[in-house]
């Protein structure tokens, strides 16, 4: 699973007269189920889907 970017030109607010700089953009293009991500991940790891998969439920929950 790719992450796709794109570059983006971006002026200091601080500094309008410096030069501008180049910052990569995440861009979003879609949502993976996390069914779809437990199974990737269980692919390329020792872990068994179910534990991705509670791993997962868990993230979710301290980070939301």
């Amino acid at each position: 699973m790719a992450i796709r970017y794109k570059i983006v030109t971006r002026k200091n607010p601080q500094d309008l007269e410096a030069a501008p700089k180049y910052h990569a953009q995440v861009v979003v293009d879609g949502k993976d189920s996390t069914q779809t991500l437990a199974q990737e991940i269980a692919l390329s790891t020792t872990m068994g889907k179910a534990d991705v998969i509670g791993v997962l439920t868990a993230l979710g929950e301290v980070v939301g």
